[in-house]
């Protein structure tokens, strides 16, 4: 039962980690109580980690919002102006009464809440509350949208990580399986055919960028067999009925998805079957064989688990880097990702979804970092002592 509240906490909290950032403290502050009360050495081990992590965001944080103090200022006060003047347009009464001296009174206003809210000092006097605009997202695109028109960062941030997620993530799922299985087998019957293969395909995905196999996929599959579109996620006009607009979906998805997944899959094969390899030929596997163990026994137990560490590693970065997309894949195939809102902020220079997309990568990645420790610390009880 115990177990079972743990494992819900504690995925509760990763989601609302990076959805709800404040909100996530609940569901952590349980863990750390359960913790604490039913194994307090590992609890502490663990909330050690936490901290480092939490100072390592803190000072990337710090850092951003250092180099940006100046430009942060002059998107709250943008902010604050806009609300000011939609607040008096809203009043037709009180524009009429106003007449020609209605932009003097909503400057007047706009000064008496920048004065309020401390704006008219420098950046660095105000550094407490423009970490929290950036850590909860709270923060108005000066250029981009999101498709209901709202300028929140947060808003566009998360119409376009799923996307992103549909795409990348789901081609990192399907290859790491691919590839570690082919890298088993291959560490298993070195010399074979199948070893010879994946040695072949991580030469062959290691020569090609993807974007250029992308060109070529788009070429080939779009323009000359016509099996796949050529890019976007949806046709114009998407299709009104929802199992016609689901298989649209996936025949637009279908062609970038093959060519992340063929152009990835042989890396990751090559890398773990040297992991495999190596472990073969330590002293504690060779003794399993000596007592006669079975193949299969040494293989998971003296093998696979000691490699793992490494595995997920791999696994985990590369998720990491499967959130943030891709910013030439998805220009060359126009899906609407991540990667490529970030180009987009980039080429209007707007500094607002810049700095939330800097933090949400960065809260993803130290994250990330945190739970392979904590993994790590289960699946090795030698970093307990």
């Amino acid at each position: 039962m115990i177990k079972a509240i743990v494992i819900a906490l504690f995925i509760l909290a990763s989601i609302l980690t990076f959805t709800y950032p404040l909100l996530s403290l609940v569901p952590w502050l349980l863990l750390l109580v359960i913790g604490l009360k039913y194994n307090k050495q590992l609890t502490l081990m663990i909330l050690s980690r936490v901290v480092d992590s939490a100072i390592v965001l803190l000072i990337v944080l710090i850092v951003t919002v250092a180099l940006f103090g100046g430009t942060i200022a002059q998107i709250k006060k943008a902010m604050i102006y806009e609300s000011v003047k939609r607040t008096v347009m809203s009043n037709p009464q009180l524009v009429q009464k106003l007449g020609s001296k209605i932009n003097e009174v909503i400057k007047k206003l706009a000064e008496q809440q920048i004065k309020a809210q401390g704006l008219d000092k420098p950046w660095y006097a105000n550094l407490p509350n423009y970490l929290m605009s950036v850590v909860t997202l709270d923060l108005r695109s000066q250029v981009l949208t999101s498709n209901s028109g709202s300028r929140l960062v947060r808003d566009i941030i998360m119409e376009r990580l799923p996307n992103t997620v549909l795409l990348f993530t789901t081609a990192t799922i399907i290859t790491a399986i691919v590839g570690i299985a082919l890298g088993l087998v291959a560490a298993r019957k070195r010399g074979s055919f199948i070893d010879k293969f994946v040695t072949f395909a991580a030469l062959i995905s290691a020569s090609f960028p993807m974007w250029w196999i992308g060109m070529l996929s788009i070429e080939i599959f779009s323009y000359q067999l016509k099996l796949f579109p050529s890019g976007g996620m949806l046709s114009v006009p998407p299709p009104k009925q929802p199992l016609a607009l689901a298989l649209d979906f996936l025949r637009h998805l279908a062609l970038p998805l093959l060519t992340i997944v063929a152009v990835s899959f042989g890396g990751w094969a090559y890398v773990t079957r040297s992991i495999l390899v190596g472990a073969t030929k330590e002293d504690y596997v060779l003794a399993a064989k000596a007592r006669g163990l079975a193949e299969r026994v040494i293989l998971i137990r003296h093998i696979l688990r000691p490699s793992l560490p490494p595995i997920l590693t791999m696994v985990a970065l590369s998720i990491i880097a499967s959130l943030s997309g891709a910013i030439i894949t998805e220009i060359v195939f126009n899906w609407p990702g991540m990667g490529l809102l970030y180009w987009q902020a980039i080429e209007t220079l707007d500094v607002p979804v810049v700095l939330g997309l800097t933090y949400m990568f960065t809260l993803i990645f130290v994250v990330t970092m945190l739970i392979l420790d904590v993994l790590y610390i289960i699946l090795e009880p030698r970093l307990r002592r």
